[in-house]
């Protein structure tokens, strides 16, 4: 994770399909497929950062 996210609980869409290396349209894809776990604050959302680790285990054959 690069230095600007890595303390970081929760990341916004933005941060998160940056880290993650997918586009904003699979990120929305992903959330309504139940794939990645999302939380509305007000307006925002926020998605946690650890997501990014199960998924890049999942990508790489392990289990989730």
């Amino acid at each position: 994770m690069p230095e600007n996210t890595r303390g970081k609980r929760f990341l916004t869409i933005k941060e998160f399909c940056e880290e993650a290396r997918i586009g904003r349209t699979t990120l929305h894809r992903y959330m309504k497929q139940g794939i990645v776990p999302f939380r509305k604050l007000g307006n925002r959302v926020l998605i946690s950062a650890s997501i990014l680790d199960q998924l890049e285990n999942t990508k790489l054959g392990g289990s989730v």
